[in-house]
């Protein structure tokens, strides 16, 4: 894999870190969209306080400058979400596959019945589709151990 370079940035307003953000693009350019993106999307929490406090009194400031590998960028931006209280980030920038199940797990036991509920109607109302689905799947691994 290729070494590339990214950035770690923090929005500051009033010397306080409300937003953590990655990016391999100049920060000039990472700026310039969230400036667009402030216009357009006013109801996502980064954009809600930027609109709020004025773009003139937003401070991008860089946290590290990150040279990485695959995903450790997110990883390190993560690093960085972890340290702070209060961030207006709505979505974590790295997740790993244990935390990933460990969300899923928690997911569906708190869903549970419904989701027991709405794979029965499921069942119930594609049986046919299903039905053909498993004769095909039965007839290609049949198909298959011929074969080999």
């Amino acid at each position: 894999m290729n070494k590339q370079n990214g950035i770690i940035y923090g929005l500051f307003h009033q010397d306080k870190i409300f937003y953590v953000g990655s990016t391999i693009q100049p920060l000039k350019k990472r700026k310039i969209e969230h400036k667009y993106n402030s216009t357009k999307n006013r109801n996502i929490p980064v954009y809600k306080k930027i609109n709020e406090v004025g773009w003139n009194d937003v401070d991008f400031r860089v946290l590290e400058h990150v040279e990485f590998e695959g995903t450790g960028l997110r990883k390190k931006e993560q690093e960085w979400c972890g340290k702070y209280d209060n961030l207006c980030n709505i979505r974590r920038p790295y997740v790993s596959k244990e935390e990933l199940r460990n969300d899923m797990r928690k997911y569906y036991l708190k869903n549970r019945d419904n989701i027991i509920k709405k794979r029965r109607l499921y069942r119930e109302t594609h049986w046919e589709e299903i039905k053909e689905y498993n004769k095909r799947y039965y007839l290609e691994r049949k198909q298959k151990k011929i074969m080999n």
